[in-house]
């Protein structure tokens, strides 16, 4: 499982498909979708996280 504050880029997505997390979560910006499709690719579950304020 990895927590990030922002959504991952393409490089990013590429590491974390590599390194076999299987659950991303991220709180802000949105998902670009050259890293979402890597992700999804490879099983990964992404869950954006929504902090009240």
């Amino acid at each position: 499982t990895l927590y990030l504050t922002h959504f991952p880029c393409s490089v990013c997505a590429k590491l974390i498909a590599y390194s076999g997390i299987k659950n991303l979560y991220f709180s802000e910006g949105a998902s670009n979708l050259d890293g979402k499709k890597i992700l999804e690719l490879v099983g990964v579950k992404i869950t954006r996280v929504i902090q009240d304020k």
